[in-house]
Order: structure tokens, then sequence, then C-alpha cells
């Protein structure tokens, strides 16, 4: 038999991670049905109220948490979903093991950028075209920003946190004009500018712990879309 307050409180959280759950969904289907009838809007105002909604659906477990306990009136607000102790035991267990193994992963992927940032070569400005060494120079006023070259990756891409810096294969280096080098660099410098390193970290960390919602993954799917889409509005205009 399952101890009184293990069980208590494998219920109290999945019953709460189903209620707020099924809120999250809906909150998702009315934001994207709110954009399809507003109609077009900027790359970054869509990402930004996308983003706002996950952290939304993220805090909702304890906001729902709050609101139950303050509250005697909360439970005849709504049906809420009452597991027998031992399934909710087992969700409990199956949620602790995938939310270690999303969180390995993370871990993993950010010790390849520490890796890859140790191990990238810092071109000298001076090296560089007035050009390209212009668009760094011009960044620090956000961002002190390095221009890398490395073996290790196959497409230019930013790296950020601490030791913000964009890495271009250092096969590719070498045979990009100055234009088209240029080109390159403002859109993923445009990701530095926007803090995109932090906010993609963000939204990894709610996908590890909410691994299990489907509502999360859609949004960080749309998420890493509007990132895109508005570092491209950055480099047209």
């Amino acid at each position: 038999q399952v101890m009184p307050g293990i069980a208590d409180i494998a219920q109290s959280l999945s019953g709460r991670a189903l209620n707020t759950a099924i809120e999250g969904i809906l909150l998702t289907v009315a934001l994207w049905g709110l954009l399809r009838v507003l109609g077009r809007n900027h790359s970054r105002v869509r990402f930004v109220i996308w983003f706002v909604a996950l952290l939304a659906i993220a805090a909702l477990p304890f906001v729902a948490g709050m609101h139950s306990e303050s509250s005697s009136a909360a439970r005849f607000s709504h049906v809420n979903l009452i597991l027998p102790a031992s399934f909710a035991l087992f969700l409990l267990l199956g949620w602790l093991v995938g939310v270690s193994l999303s969180v390995l992963k993370l871990g993993a992927g950010l010790w390849r950028v520490r890796q890859l940032r140790r191990n990238c070569k810092e071109l000298e400005l001076s090296s560089l075209d007035p050009r390209v060494a212009g668009r760094i120079q011009e960044n620090h006023g956000v961002r002190r920003v390095s221009l890398c070259t490395s073996e290790e990756v196959t497409v230019p891409t930013a790296i950020g946190f601490f030791r913000p810096a964009v890495v271009f294969p250092a096969s590719l280096a070498s045979q990009l004009s100055a234009e088209e080098m240029e080109v390159i660099l403002l859109h993923e410098l445009a990701h530095l500018q926007r803090w995109d390193d932090w906010t993609n970290l963000a939204q990894k960390m709610v996908k590890a712990v909410f691994f299990f919602h489907p509502a999360v993954w859609w949004i960080e799917r749309r998420l890493s879309l509007e990132r895109e889409m508005a570092c491209d509005d950055y480099l047209v205009a």
C-alpha cells in the first residue's frame, strides 16, 4: 500500500498537472484563434505573445495550487480530476523520470555549447573586412560579441549567455565574400541582440519540466519559428 503522505502528494500534483494541462490547451487554442482573427502581426509581436503564453502555462499549476489553498470556494468553481492514489503515484514517478532525462539532455547540450565556445578560434577585428568589423563593433552597444571560426559547426550559429559569439564553420569563412559574411552575420547578431540565447534556454527548461504537455510542445515549436522570422525581418529592414 502507498504511504498516505506520499499518496496525498502524488494525487495533488498529478491532479493539478492534468487540470492545468487542459486549461493550457484551451489558452493556446484561444490565442491561436485570436491571432488568426487579428490578421498578420509582426513576428516580434507574435514571439512575445507566445513566450508569455508559455510562461503562463508553466505558472498555472502553482497559481492553481495557491488559489485552491486560499479559497475553499475554488473547489466548487470547476470540476477537478481526482486520480486513484496508486495511479497518481505511477504518474508522479513517470514524471520524475521524464524530467530527469530531459534535464540531462539539456545539460549535455549546454556542455557542448560551452566546449564549442572554449575551442573556437576568435578572429581579430583588424583582420576582417571593414564592413564585417563595423557590424561587430556596432553590436557592442547592445552586447559585446566575438566572431569566431570552428571545425565543430557545419552552419553559422550564434552562441550566447556570458560570452556571446557568432561562429562560422572554418571551411566556409574563407570562401565567403565580405557581403555574404555581412548578411549572415546580421542574422546571427539579431539573435544575440534579441537575447534569443536566454529565451531559448527558458523555453527548453519549461519543455523539460512540462514534457507531457501538448500545448508546451506546440508553443515551443512556434517560438522557434517566430524567432527565426523575427531575425529575417531584422535583416530585411
